[in-house]
């Protein structure tokens, strides 16, 4: 079609029918997997929007442009998105700038600037709100899901799926359906409930594949199903789902690979693999880096500070920690609330403070993020939290508080499942019976930690990795709390 109305004589900068084939077309390409094709023709629609004085095309494009520019350089972003909002304003397009707040929100949450993606998000949402369109409103409360989302705020994420789910589904709008669908998994996935997350994962694969299986979906979707197969105690099912996730996003821009690669170092490092970590983290560390990404700069630098002190190297571990500590100063978040996406900087910046012997900033960062897990009910973060904080106690000395931390730890991991969590837990508390002189009590909770490590190594599926983290889960046991590793 456009190859024809440009015989005829027809442009971009003349015909607002061609300018909208190009911004269709850049669709198609982006689908596709070819953005550097998307971005020719957005920037060939963009150009002619502009000879012709189109405001409603420019800002239409701009905001596309801005989506684009969204994980491959998130300021370049921003910049699309802030001035299509601009043009939105003076228009007088209430759908227009529910549309830019919706991205821009996205971008800073990307980014790390969780209070302020929540503001614009409420912002969007009360402007759809107020002009009664309802196809604006999802799109606002897209924006608000994806942040409660990132902070672990399971009641709102909880209350957003399901009205996005329910306008979604009555709309047959699937696109949208399947990030609703993927997003809502870690509601059970917190509560312990692995069955409907993976009902909802499998729905949305499934999904995905109907409209196109698009490459970020295809990451993302994976990666959440390694982390609910994690959670679940299928490590074999967690390093395939995951390994295919950073398969699919290693590409030329790799624009998820930081990402991917955060989400397959969870199970290796819970399997002790260091040794497959670290080239992993390294890689996708550095496409983050090139991607100016912070939110998975943060996420690898943690990951791998935690991987290095597995490997033996605490100077390597420490310098790392730093950098994430440096990036951790930079997040806002809402009142009450905390960054739940990336626990794995924060744990690796506890650990190295409790390496260090320096306990009491290791323990101010976790009951802060213990608190919030408390008052959301999210009982899979409330187990990781507390146990961290029992060997904290541990390292203190303090065997009365270690108990009741792996008592409120073990209560929150349950019976099912969170493999890792409870062979340390058992493991824990097998120290704190040693240390209150009961031989008895200290035995039980060795043969259920040695239970749990066996269970664990069998469910890998890969005999090499599933025995030598057996013989290092196993050398693990009775240590130092301040020499364990999470």
């Amino acid at each position: 079609a456009i190859v024809a109305g440009e015989m005829l004589g027809m442009t971009a900068a003349t015909q607002e029918t061609i300018r909208d084939l190009y911004r269709a077309r850049a669709w198609t390409f982006r689908q596709l997997g070819e953005p550097e094709r998307a971005l020719a023709d957005l920037e060939h629609a963009l150009e002619g929007a502009r000879a012709a004085g189109d405001r409603a095309t420019e800002m239409h494009v701009r905001n596309a442009l801005g989506t684009h520019w969204h994980v491959l350089d998130p300021r370049a972003s921003r910049r699309f998105h802030e001035e299509a909002l601009g043009i939105a304003e003076e228009l007088g397009d209430e759908s227009g700038q529910v549309s830019a707040l919706n991205r821009l929100s996205l971008v800073l949450a990307n980014e790390l600037e969780f209070a302020e993606a929540v503001e614009l998000g409420e912002r969007a949402l009360q402007i759809a709100r107020r002009a009664g369109d309802e196809l604006a409103v999802s799109r606002a409360m897209d924006s608000l899901k994806f942040a409660a989302l990132q902070l672990g705020d399971l009641e709102r994420l909880e209350e957003l799926c399901a009205e996005l789910e329910r306008s979604q589904r009555r709309r047959g709008d699937l696109w949208y359906l399947q990030w609703t669908l993927c997003e809502s998994c870690y509601v059970p996935l917190e509560r312990r409930d692995w069955q409907e997350a993976e009902r909802r994962v499998t729905e949305a694969l499934a999904v995905s594949d109907r409209v196109g299986g698009e490459r970020a979906s295809g990451v993302l979707f994976r990666d959440t199903a390694s982390w609910i197969a994690r959670c679940r105690g299928d490590y074999e099912g967690s390093l395939a789902f995951g390994r295919e996730a950073l398969e699919r996003a290693d590409t030329p821009d790799a624009s998820w690979l930081g990402w991917a690669a955060a989400g397959l170092a969870n199970p290796l490092l819970d399997l002790r693999a260091f040794e497959l970590a670290v080239p992993v983290l390294e890689r996708g560390l550095a496409a983050a880096e090139r991607n100016r990404a912070r939110g998975q700069i943060f996420r690898c630098l943690g990951a791998l500070s935690s991987a290095t002190r597995m490997a033996g190297r605490e100077t390597d571990a420490r310098a790392l920690a730093e950098r994430a500590q440096q990036i951790a100063e930079q997040v806002t978040t809402p009142p009450g609330r905390v960054d739940f996406w990336a626990e794995q900087a924060y744990f690796a910046i506890a650990e190295t403070h409790l390496a260090a012997g320096d306990i009491e900033p290791a323990e101010e960062t976790m009951r802060g993020r213990l608190k919030a897990w408390q008052d959301s009910g999210a009982r899979r973060s409330i187990a990781k939290t507390a146990r961290f904080l029992a060997r904290c106690a541990e390292a203190r000395g303090d065997w009365a508080s270690a108990g009741e931390m792996l008592a409120r730890s073990a209560e929150a991991a349950g019976e099912e499942g969170l493999l890792c969590e409870r062979w340390q837990i058992e493991a824990g508390l097998a120290r704190v019976a040693v240390a209150a002189g009961s031989v008895t009590d200290a035995e039980e909770h060795g043969r259920r930690a040695h239970e749990l490590i066996d269970t664990m190594a069998a469910s890998v599926g890969e005999e090499e990795i599933g025995a030598r983290f057996r013989e290092r889960a196993l050398t693990e046991i009775g240590r130092p709390a301040s020499t364990l590793r999470d």
